[in-house]
């Protein structure tokens, strides 16, 4: 019996060491605790992992397969972080990993429960001017009950409280400021509202909204509003048709109808109104002709040469009208303008509007020539709102958009040609350049000085102080004396320059210095 009792201790010790290296390399582990927590943990505060039995120097952490970053391996096989945190994690289950030689070799489930302590401000998008006048709502739930702390969108800090069933409903303005777009903390802190005692808090967005039209002005295009927010097409004040804009905060819209009116996108991040042509896709004619396209580019380079010319001769003939105006002096007042400017101007709005209303006519030197500033205006008034209509139209049927900036323009040039306040308006002799101070009456007559040097071709235009769109463009002839006195100008030129100006006058053509966009200042 001793043999066989040898052989079976025998075969024990050798299934014993058979069985050593297994128990030897336990299974790598990873664990996080708690497993359940709130998404502010997970994301803000941030939660402690372990992991044993590791091999190697690195592992990569993975959150539902995709990588998290990589962590050391301490000499032991083991990773102990105290902190955390899955910027970007959701409510609900997923699965924490760790992988080494491209196989995940440990994992653990994990739950994302609701935070009680999220505060979600509403809307999450907002504009600026929304926010200082309405606000934004800070909303949140399980509090406390009467727990006091301070609200806060970006600096503005307020004081708040939950109610008697730890809710909180508390909304915050920006009063007078007005904040840059951009993203800006939002929600609530306990006080005295330090960051580290930060409770809960949101990115908001200060958004810009904007509309234009889009597919040959049959669909509304708006953006900058918040994404899976419904936004209301609005004609006349009556909801025309609605839709959710994308991640991106741009919504589309088919147009209701076909005109130009007031289109008004309203959201809970704001609202904007735009005049726009819209064309209805029922009514959609055919493609544009090329005739149509070049006119299109045309108007628009045209309206961008007037923009810079506009504002120049604003600034420059409103600061001499502001000085002539507080003396009783009616002598005319030099204006110092780039050359050609006041001519390139009139040359933009020709290209947007036809040629302004009025015939040369003809003057004496050392005469006064006398302008019926009011009628011509009118006149070009109605040209202009004639003209607008068609351009409007005609950028929609060419896709040339409807911008705001030419649709603003656009309205601004209405309004000069409708304004005939006298005050308002600035008489110049832009031939020397000069601004005759009161030269023009009430009744929209003005009345303008011919110096006796004046020959050759001249002149007068009326300028709206408000916006620098000349509204009158007059020109006037002086007879060339029977002698042959050269042209006067008023201006100091060099001897080229008067003999090519007695060149032109004499084949009655007029010398304008002209550019394309120049920049003037």
């Amino acid at each position: 019996m001793r043999p066989v009792r040898l052989l079976i201790a025998l075969l024990a010790v050798l299934l014993m060491a058979t069985m050593a290296p297994a128990m030897a390399a336990p299974a790598p582990t990873i664990t996080v605790d708690p497993t359940i927590t709130s998404r502010s943990a997970y994301r803000v505060i941030g939660v402690p992992v372990s992991a044993a039995n590791l091999t190697g120097t690195s592992a990569d952490l993975l959150l539902d397969g995709e990588l998290v970053r990589s962590l050391p391996v301490a000499g032991d096989g083991t990773i102990t972080l105290d902190h955390v945190t899955f910027p970007t994690i959701t409510r609900g289950q997923h699965t924490l990993g760790l992988r080494q030689g491209g196989a995940v070799v440990a994992s653990a489930a994990i739950t994302v429960a609701f935070d009680p302590f999220e505060v979600v401000p509403r809307p999450i998008w907002i504009t600026a001017e929304k926010l200082r006048d309405e606000g934004v709502v800070l909303s949140g739930q399980n509090l406390g009950v009467r727990t006091n702390f301070i609200a806060q969108v970006a600096s503005v800090r307020r004081e708040a409280q939950s109610d008697v069933n730890g809710r909180l409903e508390f909304t915050i303005r920006t009063e007078d400021e007005l904040l840059a777009p951009g993203l800006y903390p939002a929600g609530v802190f306990e006080q005295p509202g330090n960051d580290p005692n930060r409770l809960s808090y949101r990115n908001l967005r200060v958004t810009v909204l904007d509309a234009v039209t889009r597919d040959r002005g049959t669909v509304v295009e708006g953006s900058g509003f918040a994404p899976e927010s419904e936004v209301q097409l609005l004609v006349g004040g009556q909801v025309q048709g609605s839709a959710v804009p994308n991640s991106d905060g741009v919504v589309r819209i088919d147009a209701p109808v076909t005109a130009t009116v007031d289109v008004t996108l309203r959201g809970p991040s704001g609202e904007v109104t735009r005049s726009l042509s819209l064309t209805r896709r029922a009514d959609l004619t055919a493609e544009p002709t090329p005739a149509e396209v070049a006119e299109a580019a045309r108007i628009i380079q045209a309206a961008q040469d007037l923009q810079a010319t506009s504002q120049t001769l604003k600034e420059r003939v409103e600061e001499v009208a502001q000085t002539s105006g507080a003396s009783s002096s009616t002598a005319p007042v030099p204006v110092i303008l780039p050359n050609g400017l006041i001519q390139d101007e009139i040359r933009a709005v020709e290209s947007i509007y036809g040629t302004y209303p009025g015939a040369t006519t003809t003057q004496t030197a050392g005469g006064t020539l006398s302008i019926n500033a009011g009628g011509l205006q009118s006149q070009m008034s109605s040209q202009v709102d004639r003209e607008n209509a068609r351009i409007r139209e005609l950028l929609a049927r060419t896709q040339s958009g409807s911008t705001p900036d030419l649709d603003a323009l656009l309205a601004e040039i209405a309004e000069a040609m409708r304004n005939t306040e006298a005050a308002q308006k600035a008489v110049i002799r832009s031939s020397t350049p000069e601004l005759i101070p009161g030269a023009l009456s009430a009744n929209g007559v003005a009345t303008v000085p011919v110096p006796s040097s004046f020959r050759g071709l001249h002149q007068v235009a009326v300028v709206d102080l408000a916006t620098g769109i000349v509204t009158v463009s007059q020109q006037f002839q002086v007879a060339t004396p029977a002698d042959g006195t050269l042209p006067n100008t008023g201006s100091d030129v060099g001897p080229a320059w008067i003999a090519a100006g007695a060149l032109a006058a004499a084949a009655g053509a007029v010398l304008l210095v002209s550019g394309r966009r120049r920049r003037y200042s």
